[in-house]
């Protein structure tokens, strides 16, 4: 290929460009509107495909129409500033000894960084005709223009969403100029302004889909760095810590455990007051309305009014919350906490106003009726908290306790174990059970673990669990403990969470022929989990391709709060039976329109508080209690309209409404059973409690940590084995057709989580064949001006330190030149933090001469480097480098990074299998890995975006037709029937087209 020719040749043997055709020009207003037709504009926007823009959203070949080549076409002083193409800049090296440094360019690359979205090809139509245009030499750079845009072009550079076919680059560009006159690169890195730019266009296309949105946000996703960087800055910090300051920060990190439980506990203690007071109010202001109808003081339906009207002014303080002020915080929480854990650095999703419009959101949510738990909010609001409390700082209220002890915990690491405490204790204040808290933390929540965050989420869920069931206590009414009325705060074990089973009297025990109804039971939940987690993802994927204006998701909230009203009170009042029963929780029954001294059935589990339904399907004995029609229709409603409401703008947990409907799928079942006169041992509320605890398997695929919370709420430890073999079932069925809820929409929300094992295809390939090339270095010894270029030209999150090869380790002419040597890795945030702070030089300095300061140092010079506390006094906020401004005569001072490089970083060969790298990255939490070959030279970089299952796919579809053959077993395995029919289709059209 010719492209392919003028890679390879070096600047002296490359062809002389020919002139540039003139492109037609698009003559815009100062409005940002066209003078001419909306079709022509576009028509010269097709014609431009071969432009590219800089950081400023301009066209990089603006005024370079008439560009005719001349023996000094390389000096671009006329021109806009750009990006000069660092790569092992080092020291005195000319920018223009970029190509010496790679022997060879590949096709394809991609950019280096830590960025998430998926591979981005830098050579196509569009480089191969401005290579033949400009020719191999890129006039205002003279480095060949494929190095120039290899390193110019990242994974969240503009070009790449220029590129998509759905809309044209003048559509974007009108949409931005219509919004607020930016360019789309400050669109692109505006942190938390709200502009979504796929809510213009949705006007204009209503097919652009979110999916495309949430690759553009997957790419601007960072990682935690949950290993230590060892840099001389940080080991000499490291150092200098006594053993007296080591135990006092160890008794400062448990008092700080015991300070997230407590928290977690007040915030769950205010959500189940207020969502009972709430709730109570909505259901007795609709009885009472409903009463004075039946009196003939209303007319016929104002009870129905009333009721739809509160149901809809709560949900929208809930949707308000989130589609407006807090998008992050709807949902359960547990994916991003999930996310989080892993390793994902996700914006937003442990800030403090995250926790307010969670806390206030689902308790607006639950009262207002609809089919959602407050449980899962209640595990993201632990999150939360022991994020915000263990990091004793807030940008929000302008809050920073630096001068505690707690400024300790401000790193990666402590930040994510205090996650998981938090976590735990939102387990345990949700269902005060502590050990379900450590072990959903385990088993869902954490990806690294280790044995004092055993003790430390153990000590944090018990203290939570703790401080709820002694401020809670008092609230619980005598007919449901059956205790005296005089119940005061403190007497404890009435309720040790915010939700509860109730207690169980009478028959616990089971025949040995019961467990196989059990078995079967869950494999039916697990089939019903299945199909729930089907249809939600169709529906999420729907939802993300149509509903995308943040005031249209707030209006399908109230649709849905509307639709949940109108069919659980008419439903009731059309097909609910009118039944007496004297008994537990009788208080709690509505009456709607039955004569008095008897209940509606449906209504009473339709319009009361959800935990109160599940209360009445497991402790009403008897067929009497509930009509089989009854049953079946609100397991329906109830099952279609959770599907429906997961994923809307409001904050809700999946765990309530999965075991009511499985608490009623018990009921049915058992009362077929009944009908069929099937020898039954169990009491009809042990299979309402096997069938909720099926029903959230089958969703959520939890076996260990659900069981243990199911036995720690109920007390029934007997019904152990039941639990446990039907939660097999649930989860083997359920995973036998797709995954659990909670990694769909982590997969769909296009997270890049590593799970615990790489996929198996992983097998068949090199690290090579994945990392992300070439690779941006800088050089040890650096002007601060190359360094402040190549921050503002590139996203990458960590860049390889080289040093250029000694004269005795150079090759003679016949061999090429080698590459630099690695030395090491710096972070982008210490760059921009010693170019915000000038840690310059005027001369040259000579490396590894500079110690660091120490905080008490008063007189910086240059024997002196920026102490620890400079370097990550601004954690988790780095200064960014827009933010930073250089003056001419800076941009030639020198830069000595060696006291803040990591002289050790992790690396692998470019020979090493993948699964080795993934187990590497995975198990040590890394955020860069570094690829070289047996020279030390830099080949590349790996990233948690290119261990992602769909990359790994991608790059084994791409292997080369000799690689394939060595994997030929892969490439011939079994297909599926629809891969066959489409291969028989295929064939057949050919013949078609053909004859």
């Amino acid at each position: 290929m010719e492209t392919d020719a003028l890679l390879s040749t070096t600047p002296s043997q490359q062809p002389t460009p020919t002139p540039k055709k003139r492109n037609r020009r698009v003559k815009m207003s100062l409005s940002g509107r066209s003078t001419r037709s909306s079709q022509a504009l576009l028509d010269d926007y097709d014609d431009k495909s071969d432009h590219e823009f800089d950081e400023a959203g301009h066209d990089m070949y603006e005024g370079y129409d008439d560009y005719t080549p001349t023996a000094d076409a390389g000096d671009a002083s006329s021109a806009r500033p750009l990006i000069p193409p660092l790569t092992g800049s080092n020291g005195g090296e000319s920018e223009n000894s970029l190509p010496q440094y790679y022997e060879s360019i590949p096709s394809t690359a991609t950019g280096a960084d830590d960025s998430l979205g998926g591979p981005v090809t830098q050579v196509n139509g569009k480089f191969d005709d401005a290579y033949k245009q400009f020719g191999a030499i890129d006039p205002r750079q003279n480095v060949p223009y494929y190095q120039y845009m290899g390193v110019q072009r990242t994974h969240s550079f503009p070009g790449d969403l220029y590129s998509d076919a759905r809309f044209s680059r003048f559509e974007i560009e009108e949409a931005l100029r219509e919004r607020n006159g930016t360019s789309i690169l400050d669109w692109l890195h505006a942190k938390g302004n709200g502009d979504n730019l796929f809510e213009i266009l949705s006007d204009k296309n209503t097919d652009t889909s979110v999916d495309h949105e949430k690759k553009i946000k997957a790419q601007h996703l960072e990682s935690y760095d949950y290993d230590f960087f060892e840099s001389r800055v940080n080991m000499q910090h490291d150092h200098e810590q006594t053993e007296e300051a080591i135990r006092s920060l160890n008794i400062s990190r448990w008092f700080m455990t015991f300070l997230i439980g407590v928290a977690t506990a007040l915030v769950a203690c205010f959500v189940e007051t207020m969502t009972k007071t709430l709730s109570s109010f909505r259901t007795s202001t609709m009885e009472s309305y409903v009463r004075r109808e039946k009196e003939g003081e209303l007319p016929f339906g104002f009870g129905f009014m009333v009721y739809a009207g509160i149901s809809i002014g709560f949900v929208s303080i809930a949707s308000y919350c989130v589609a407006i002020l807090c998008p992050v915080a709807g949902g359960s929480g547990i994916p991003e906490i999930k996310a989080t854990l892993n390793g994902i650095k996700i914006h937003r999703v442990v800030r403090l106003k995250t926790l307010f419009c969670k806390a206030f959101g689902i308790l607006f949510s639950v009262a207002g009726g609809l089919p959602v738990g407050k449980e899962g909010p209640m595990i993201h609001s632990g999150a939360v908290i022991g994020a915000g409390l263990s990091q004793g700082k807030s940008s929000s209220f302008g809050v920073d306790t630096s001068w505690t002890k707690f400024k300790g915990f401000r790193n990666d690491k402590e930040k994510r174990d205090f996650i998981s405490c938090g976590a735990a204790a939102g387990v345990a204040a949700a269902f005060g059970a502590p050990i379900g808290g450590v072990l959903f933390a385990l088993e869902e929540g954490a990806s690294f673990w280790h044995q004092n965050l055993t003790w430390r989420t153990f000590f944090c869920a018990m203290v939570s669990a703790f401080v709820l069931n002694f401020f809670i206590s008092f609230m619980e009414s005598d007919s449901e403990t059956e205790l005296n009325s005089h119940v005061f705060l403190g007497k404890l074990g009435t309720q040790t969470g915010t939700f509860s089973f109730g207690p169980f009297f009478g028959n616990k025990s089971y025949d040995v022929l019961d467990v196989t109804v059990f078995i079967l039971m869950g494999a039916v939940g697990g089939l019903f989990g299945a199909m729930f987690n089907h249809f939600n993802t169709k529906l999420t994927q729907f939802r993300n391709r149509m509903i995308t204006s943040r005031w249209v998701k707030f209006g399908e909230a109230l649709f849905v709060a509307l639709s949940m009203a109108s069919v659980s009170f008419w439903l009731s009042y059309q097909f609910g039976e009118c039944r007496k029963l004297s008994g537990p929780y009788s208080d709690s029954l509505i009456v709607l329109y039955c004569p008095d001294g008897q209940y509606n059935d449906l209504a009473s589990l339709f319009t009361v508080s959800y935990s109160t339904s599940i209360k009445q399907l497991l402790h009403f004995t008897g067929d009497d209690s509930f009509s089989a029609r009854s049953l079946v229709i609100f397991f329906s409603v109830f099952y279609v309209f959770a599907c429906w409401t997961y994923g809307i703008a409001v904050p809700s947990g999946l765990f309530v409404p999965s075991l009511l409907a499985g608490a009623a799928y018990g009921r049915i079942f058992v009362m077929v059973l009944h009908w069929y006169e099937f020898p039954v041992g169990a009491p009809d509320g042990m299979f309402a409690l096997i069938g909720a605890a099926c029903m959230l398997g089958g969703m959520a695929r939890m076996t260990i940590s659900l069981t243990v919370m199911i036995l720690e709420c109920t007390g029934v430890i007997e019904w152990g084995l039941p639990i446990m073999v039907s939660l097999m079932a649930a989860r083997w069925v359920g995973n036998s057709f797709n995954e659990g809820l909670y990694d769909i929409h982590i997969h769909l929300k296009r997270l890049p989580f590593l799970e615990f094992d790489p996929p198996f295809y992983s097998r068949f390939l090199r690290v090579e064949n994945i990392m992300s090339t070439p690779p941006v270095c800088v050089g040890q010894i650096a002007r601060a001006g190359e360094v402040y270029d190549m921050l503002k030209g590139c996203t990458h999150g960590g860049f390889p330190v080289v040093i250029p090869r000694r004269e005795s380790e150079e090759e003679d002419d016949v061999v090429p030149k080698k590459k630099p040597r690695f030395v090491g890795v710096i972070n982008r945030r210490h760059l921009c933090v010693l170019l915000q702070r000038k840690d310059f030089f005027i001369e040259k300095p000579t490396p590894f001469t500079r110690k660091p300061a120490s905080d008490t140092t008063l007189l910086y010079n240059d024997q002196y480097a920026l102490s620890y506390r400079d370097i990550e006094s601004n954690y988790p906020r780095y200064p960014t480098i827009h933010e930073i401004k250089l003056d001419e005569d800076e941009r030639d001072l020198w830069m000595d990074l060696t006291p803040y490089m990591n002289p050790t970083p992790h690396t692998v060969q470019d020979q090493t299998p993948v699964p080795r790298a993934f187990r590497l990255f995975r198990s040590l939490g890394l955020r860069h890995l570094i690829v070289l070959n047996r020279r030390n030279e830099v080949r590349g970089m790996i990233t948690r975006k290119d261990l992602t299952p769909r990359h790994l796919k991608t790059c084994l579809e791409s292997l080369s037709e000799t690689e394939k053959q060595r994997i030929q077993g892969y490439f011939n395995r079994g297909r599926s029937g629809s891969e066959s029919f489409r291969d028989v289709e295929r064939t057949l059209l050919n013949i078609v087209d053909n004859s």
